[in-house]
């Protein structure tokens, strides 16, 4: 025989042999077990979510009794009301050179007390008072 001829049938040989080892492999599969696992069709209820609370800042109030353009006269307001034991201050507001300076009583911490502080201030001093939110 030929050289050419029998390197084919060697090689057609060891073809048919891997495929009689290797087919089988693939179409038997693993021997592994896979275990199924059963859910419930219930689902568990969550537990209640914490409730928090909002928390609470202590509310203050201030009174505004005056505005002036002119900053000795809003001093000279606020040495009056310190005179008679009032705690008062000056606040700069605006753009130069047109400040604003506004004359604040407070803070209180009860809303009850700004207003009968209110009412006080009118008697005494003929001034109104316009109560707002203390903010730091």
């Amino acid at each position: 025989m030929d050289l050419r001829v029998k390197q084919r049938i060697i090689g057609i040989v060891v073809l048919i042999i891997l495929l009689a080892v290797v087919i089988p492999l693939f179409f038997t599969g693993s021997k592994k077990i896979i275990k199924r696992t059963e859910l419930s069709s219930t689902i568990p209820t969550p537990p209640p979510a914490p409730v928090i609370k909002p928390r609470q800042e202590p509310q203050a109030w201030i009174i505004q009794v005056a505005s002036f353009g002119n900053r000795n006269n809003a001093v000279k307001l606020v040495k009056k009301l310190k005179n008679k034991g009032i705690a008062a201050y000056v606040k700069k507001d605006g753009a130069a050179p047109n400040y604003i300076y506004h004359v604040f009583v407070g803070p209180l911490l009860s809303r009850d007390k700004t207003d009968a502080l209110v009412k006080n201030l009118q008697k005494t001093f003929h001034l109104q008072g316009l109560v707002k939110r203390y903010q730091i």
